[in-house]
């Protein structure tokens, strides 16, 4: 009944009392029921609804069964454009409302379809689109208060607490394209930045931690230890700092120069720069022993030779000396002389044979006076 305008649900009980019925109840054959279902005065199918005030009223039924429609506050049907997000008050049919997505009432458009995530989804924009994903899909998130939360870009979330942290306060934190990460034992962490452990040359990796050598020590690698700067292939820098040459390089004047570059240098067996010693036959970057090779010896200066053919070469004790002559051979020299001097005599200049003509002829002469004063 109506008093002054105003409803008054008010209905006599079986008792015979004038009872009031709540305002979220309908009174229907003098009792009062739940607002749900329908109800039937003369002719006319009401339906029961509940209205924004929270009283409960009746309205003509119709059918409003389609996949988006829901009946509004005035007891309209009305169809819910897909790009929105339809709720019903109670079900999947009936009272309902039809609202625009907004990012921050948490709606996304899911199959065209707009729809409303839930506080224990991880509610993203991705790619300019809003969308509702599980908790669980992305590995920075976590139920905080049955809340998806999600760890901004600069702090880590620890799986174990699940728990997000600073990364200046995480132990071996760096930042990498604006998102806190963990640096692995097994690389080296430097100036904010975790590279691979053996792309420093001091660096070396210890039971499967990233260490790095002291500025005044080597990393030796074949023994995977820092060392004292003394190995023949380190020197300080200007920096103080020690330096190593690669194996195959060798250290000359404070600089790294390859083998091929230094002067009778070559490589030993174990890969090592040397310096072919001068007593030695260097020859195609290889360093052999001298006397290897016929005639070959190590001359006063130290330095390996070939011995010339007019010398004699000793081949057990691989020297070379000036030839020495024999007794014998001073007569065979001696008879080479006449030889040479016959054979002179033979080839004399005119003026020479013309003197010898002149005594010839005073010889000849004095013996004719001889002879004609010994007949007298």
């Amino acid at each position: 009944m109506k008093l002054n305008g105003t409803t008054i649900n008010l209905y006599q009980n079986t008792s015979g009392l004038c009872t009031t019925c709540p305002t979220n109840k309908y009174i229907y054959n003098n009792s009062c029921i739940n607002c749900t279902g329908t109800v039937q005065i003369g002719t006319n199918t009401y339906s029961l609804y509940t209205k924004p005030d929270g009283s409960c009223d009746i309205r003509i039924d119709v059918p409003c069964t389609g996949s988006r429609n829901y009946i509004d506050e005035n007891g309209t049907c009305q169809i819910c454009p897909t790009t929105n997000v339809l709720t019903y008050t109670n079900g999947t049919s009936g009272l309902g409302t039809c609202i625009i997505p907004t990012s921050t009432d948490r709606y996304y458009t899911e199959n065209n379809i707009g729809k409303l995530c839930s506080n224990d989804r991880l509610y993203i924009n991705q790619n300019g689109s809003y969308v509702c994903l599980p908790c669980d899909s992305n590995t920075r998130t976590y139920l905080n208060n049955g809340v998806c939360t999600l760890c901004n870009d600069d702090a880590f979330f620890d799986p174990i607490t699940k728990t997000c942290t600073a990364c200046s306060n995480v132990v071996r934190g760096y930042v990498e394209n604006g998102i806190c990460k963990v640096c692995d034992i097994s690389k080296k962490l430097e100036n904010g930045v975790c590279s691979e452990c053996l792309s420093n040359p001091r660096n070396y990796l210890d039971k499967g931690v990233c260490k790095t050598c002291e500025t005044t020590k080597y990393l030796n690698k074949d023994t995977n230890t820092c060392e004292e700067c003394n190995d023949p292939r380190n020197y300080m820098d200007q920096n103080r700092v020690c330096q190593y040459c690669n194996k195959g390089d060798m250290l000359k004047e404070n600089t790294c120069t390859r083998c091929s570059d230094i002067p009778r240098g070559y490589k030993d067996l174990n890969g090592n720069c040397q310096v072919c010693p001068s007593d030695r036959i260097f020859e195609n970057g290889q360093c052999k022993v001298c006397g290897n090779n016929e005639r070959e010896y190590v001359n006063e200066n130290g330095v390996c030779s070939i011995c010339s053919l007019e010398n004699d070469y000793d081949v057990k004790t691989q020297t070379c000396s000036k030839p020495t002559k024999k007794p014998s051979d001073k007569n065979v020299d001696k008879n080479i002389e006449n030889i040479s001097g016959g054979f002179s005599s033979l080839f004399a200049t005119p003026i020479q044979q013309a003197s010898w003509g002149v005594g010839i002829l005073i010889v000849i002469l004095m013996m004719i006076y001889f002879l004609k004063k010994s007949k007298s």
